[in-house]
């Protein structure tokens, strides 16, 4: 039994059926019902937003997160995830909340500057975090992804002299991302299937695999799979004698060092360049601590 956490255009599932010896089933779910549907014509089965197993289920063999935005997704204009494509600054995964919702355009138009820059600063590691918040309220209305995009132009060059990432199109996709993150609140999201899902589901033995694509991301996913927590260990977590953090057991053994995409991969799918993939086995212990 597997499960695919975040069934996406179904690709992973596709290949985990193909793989699979008879009776294997896998569960595909996902927040986004334009996703639902594109997986299950490309794999000719039912997806679901919402995953429920039977109580006397008698664990999970694997689970596999792939975290982020979709190719799909970023493709469609209409839903503001693309800083190429202009469309509304909308943002949602989730299509189901398209009334209810906060989108990024809330954010832009709504939060004060301070807001803006530490949403900049800690899901971005954006430089020029402070800067970019300033010109975002002084653009305000922005209703569009091409008003942010002028937004953050206004106070960025397009070339840096001091390397890519202070470039105007390594600038831009730490803004998109940082209000993505935001508007899904994709680490409470990420926690919650680290901490409670994966340790809950597995079975001892079971193999949790991580896909992330930015760094807050990845250092969580760390984390849980060292320490069985997302966030940093604190002076007011308990110590033994000998100085040892002391808690519920580990409830994951991290398998190796973290993966990168080979060059051959990238040149196949260039958006897998900044992908980093982790392993981590499921060991007979409790749930883990948040």
């Amino acid at each position: 039994l597997f499960i695919d956490g975040t069934l996406g255009g179904g690709g992973h599932s596709a290949a985990l059926l193909q793989r699979l010896q008879p009776g294997d089933v896998v569960f595909g779910c996902d927040v986004d019902p334009a996703a639902l549907a594109t997986a299950s014509e490309r794999t000719g089965n039912d997806a679901t937003t919402n995953l429920v197993l039977p109580p006397t289920c008698p664990g999970v063999d694997g689970i596999l997160l792939d975290l982020g935005v979709s190719s799909h997704q970023i493709d469609t204009a209409e839903r503001g995830f693309a800083f190429m494509k202009d469309g509304p600054l909308d943002m949602r995964m989730g299509q189901q909340n398209l009334h209810t919702g906060l989108t990024a355009a809330d954010i832009c138009n709504e939060f004060d500057e301070v807001e803006l820059r530490r949403i900049l600063k800690t899901y971005g590691d954006e430089p020029r975090a402070k800067s970019i918040a300033h010109s975002i309220v002084q653009s305000r209305p922005l209703q569009t992804t091409n008003d942010l995009v002028e937004a953050v132009s206004a106070v960025v060059p397009q070339f840096a002299r001091k390397g890519k990432r202070l470039g105007r199109m390594s600038t831009l996709a730490r803004v998109f991302q940082s209000l993505r993150i935001v508007v899904n609140q994709e680490d409470k999201v990420l926690e919650q299937a680290l901490v409670d899902m994966a340790p809950t589901l597995l079975r001892p033995g079971g193999r949790l695999v991580v896909l992330s694509y930015q760094s807050m991301e990845d250092r969580s996913t760390k984390r849980v799979m060292r320490d069985g927590m997302t966030r940093k260990k604190t002076h007011s977590d308990e110590k033994d004698m000998y100085g040892n953090y002391c808690g519920a057991p580990r409830p994951f053994l991290a398998l190796g060092k973290r993966q990168k995409a080979t060059e051959e991969e990238i040149a196949g799918n260039p958006r897998a360049r900044s992908a980093t993939l982790r392993v981590a086995e499921r060991q007979d212990t409790g749930k883990a601590k948040v």
